[in-house]
């Protein structure tokens, strides 16, 4: 019987595998430990959690330089909306911005279909169209991201005092 924790298994904390799958089972969620299962160690009467040998790599932010393209119709918004697991991201249209790639990658999948239809044919989707366009620069790193959006919320804040809610200072002129 093996003794002690590796980077592969785990037991419990005397050493020694857990008595029931259960108890396993209860340590592997307090400490979320979302890629382990519990097995039961053959040949014995314990159980062990152990690590799935497919872990996905850790998640890295990345940051873009993006511009979003003019509306392309009078009923397009005037600003562009995104919105990542209740974070909302509006931003001007025609502005170079920094934005995190969740959002850019939201942009892409909001479409919406092309139809064509002949005489004497079925309707068929012919293209995605996406809603929000825009052009990819360069990427940005995490520094220039934070410093950019300390900027835009200053002078959101500097608006908001000065002319109030409701009210766009381009068109008043300021």
């Amino acid at each position: 019987m093996q003794e002690g924790n590796t980077p592969e298994h785990i037991y419990s904390s005397s050493g020694e595998p857990f008595k029931t799958q259960g108890a396993a089972s209860m340590v592997m969620r307090q400490k979320n430990l979302n890629h382990h299962e519990v097995i039961q160690i053959p040949g014995e009467d314990g159980w062990i959690i152990m690590r799935l040998k497919d872990d996905p790599p850790p998640y890295v932010e990345t940051y873009w330089w993006v511009t979003f393209n003019a509306k392309g119709s009078p009923n397009d918004p005037d600003d562009v909306i995104l919105a990542v697991n209740a974070e909302i991201l509006q931003v001007q249209r025609e502005k170079r911005i920094i934005i995190p790639n969740r959002f850019k990658e939201n942009a892409d999948h909001a479409t919406y279909p092309q139809f064509r239809q002949l005489p004497g044919e079925e309707r068929k989707i012919v293209a995605q169209i996406k809603q929000y366009p825009y052009t990819t620069h360069e990427q940005a790193t995490e520094a220039e991201y934070e410093e950019f959006k300390r900027q835009s919320f200053a002078k959101h804040q500097e608006n908001l005092l000065r002319y109030g809610t409701g009210v766009n200072p381009a068109d008043i002129g300021a």
